[in-house]
């Protein structure tokens, strides 16, 4: 099954390559004499007795070719053949045909993404999770569980809307419109600008509009203060609240909600212990909660923050474990308990988002506030970077940070997706621009030395990208994002000045435009060798790195 995958990744790429080619040359007047599916010996599949054109299938399947008439300059030509042939059109029509190839490269992922995004009958809608503390949502009033429902006067349906609006208006006053328990409030809030790391290793940085707000909510996992009022009702650091007074609650703002509310009274507060404590494993598992349910009378203090006098909060920003041999351990010294305060002056809210900030800069120096008990103090630490081996052999550069948390997050029921074509349309587009992004900055990478030439990868390692897929459970999705990657990559790369390839006669086009003649044949010939030279080489390096990722030996 993998060797028929990677024949149909293969043959889909080259396939939507060349026909780029050949659609355009036919639009363009040019005859089409072949059509080949690989190189070297063919078979014809089937000859057109209207166009002439042989479709063909040839043995060696890395590749394939449009061979049109009149291509080869010395080729000779019949007089009533000439009005045909590729050479004896005009510049752009010759410009758009050895375009078309690479471009069908670009834009196949369009196709992909819109037909995968047709599955989504669901989607999340624009109902708030989690309100950061300090950002422009909390200045405003809003919190978790309100539903923004218009900006500027525009619907929002969903979060992508949302995300989408506020994301493209960093610094721009925006009229938000929320909804809680029915009733609508608005507000004016302007998205503080946030620089999001994409792929930091390659320079790949956006500035994006920022209300500080998060589609997931805190399950209500809690962390317990040593000697608490808490601690002495009987609840302990990762016990997980089920119910308050007999009312179920999944989310820990409703919960916090809920205990505010009662403050100056009792409550009984149903919780599920977890069976392994700080001396646990890493990865533990969320089915470790005991079965059976213990219930605990929680006297609630007043004052402004009665949780803070009950000793209790939700466990997201407190360390669960720490590895011996991190900088978690052996410059920050953290213990389990302790509680992040804030990384480099960033009050720490979420657990993920902070390991996000130290990957982003792996070799910066970081300072790390801390709670200790009743102690706060500042510590500095660098992250560790260590090389390990990828699925595939490769090597690959993990940063480490060596403190775990224990915390679960939750998602808001999807809603029926009633814009399914808008939807896939924007998808499509903004799905397909992020890759040729992402992968414009990995090559420029590979020039500048950010990215190393071993990263680079051949027929060998394509052909274990497509055989992965029949390992997986998710095999389309799987599939068809290889296909993107690939496809991007053969595009851009296509489009490099070099010749031999699709860039190098674009190149050669252009120096003809500005000359008013075309490209000796002689000067043609000799760039022909560089570009195979260059050609030649890559090859030989990307087959290097893919034996050194199946044997590891060279």
């Amino acid at each position: 099954m993998g060797l028929l995958y990677f024949v149909a990744l293969l043959g889909g790429l080259i396939f939507f390559h060349e026909f780029g080619h050949f659609i355009v040359a036919r639009m363009c007047g040019v005859r089409v004499l072949v059509f080949s599916l690989g190189f070297g010996p063919r078979w014809t599949v089937y000859r057109s007795t209207r166009s002439g054109t042989e479709y063909c299938v040839s043995l060696l399947p890395l590749g394939g070719y449009v061979k049109m008439l009149g291509e080869d300059p010395e080729e000779p030509l019949l007089a009533e053949d000439a009005p045909d042939s590729f050479n004896n059109q005009a510049l752009w029509k010759r410009f758009l045909i050895v375009f078309a190839g690479p471009f069908f490269n670009l834009i196949l992922p369009v196709f992909i993404f819109f037909f995968m995004a047709l599955g989504a009958s669901e989607l999340p809608s624009s109902e708030i999770g989690m309100v950061m503390q300090g950002g422009p949502a909390q200045a405003a009033g809003m919190q978790g569980g309100d539903r923004i429902v218009e900006i500027d006067g525009e619907a929002v349906d969903y979060w992508w809307q949302l995300h989408e609006r506020i994301a493209g208006s960093a610094g721009v006053p925006l009229d938000v419109t929320w909804e809680r328990a029915g009733e609508r409030q608005s507000a004016i809030i302007t998205p503080a600008a946030h620089q999001i790391a994409r792929a930091p290793q390659i320079g790949l940085v956006d500035t994006v509009g920022q209300i500080r707000v998060g589609m997931d909510h805190l399950r209500p996992i809690i962390h317990v203060a040593p000697g608490s009022t808490a601690e002495a009702a009987g609840l302990r650091s990762w016990d997980r609240i089920l119910a308050v007074d007999g009312e179920p609650f999944s989310r820990w703002y409703e919960v916090e909600r809920r205990l505010r509310s009662a403050a100056g009274g009792s409550v009984t507060v149903s919780v599920t212990r977890l069976e392994r404590g700080f001396g646990s494993t890493a990865g533990v598992e969320f089915d470790a909660f005991a079965s059976e349910a213990q219930s605990v009378v929680l006297a609630i203090p007043t004052g402004a923050h009665p949780l803070d006098g009950l000793g209790l909060a939700q466990s997201e920003a407190f360390v669960f474990e720490v590895e011996e041999g991190t900088p978690a351990a052996d410059q920050l010294q953290l213990q389990p308990g302790d509680r992040l305060l804030a990384l480099d002056g960033e009050p720490v809210q979420r657990w993920r988002y902070m390991l996000g900030r130290i990957h982003e800069a792996p070799q910066k120096e970081r300072m790390l506030k801390i709670q200790r008990g009743g102690e706060v103090f500042t510590r500095p630490f660098t992250p560790m970077e260590v090389t390990v081996r990828g699925e595939f052999n490769n090597e690959a550069k993990k940063i480490v940070f060596g403190a775990e948390n224990f915390s679960e997050v939750g998602f808001p029921e999807d809603v029926v997706n009633e814009h399914l074509i808008v939807f896939a349309l924007h998808r499509a587009f903004g799905e397909t621009w992020a890759s040729i992004r992402l992968n414009l900055y990995a090559i420029g990478g590979l020039f500048v030395g950010t990215v190393p030439m071993d990263q680079l990868g051949g027929p060998i390692f394509i052909g274990q990208l497509a055989a992965k897929t029949g390992e997986k459970q998710d095999k389309a999705r799987w599939f068809f994002g290889i296909m993107v990657m690939l496809s991007i990559n053969l595009g851009l790369l296509n489009l490099l000045p070099i010749p031999m390839l699709d860039g190098g006669h674009l190149m050669f086009f252009a120096i003809e435009a500005v000359k008013r003649s075309p490209v000796s044949l002689r000067t043609r010939q000799i760039a022909a060798y560089v570009g195979l030279s260059f050609i030649l080489m890559l090859m030989v390096l990307v087959f290097k790195n893919d034996l050194s990722r199946l044997f590891d030996t060279l």
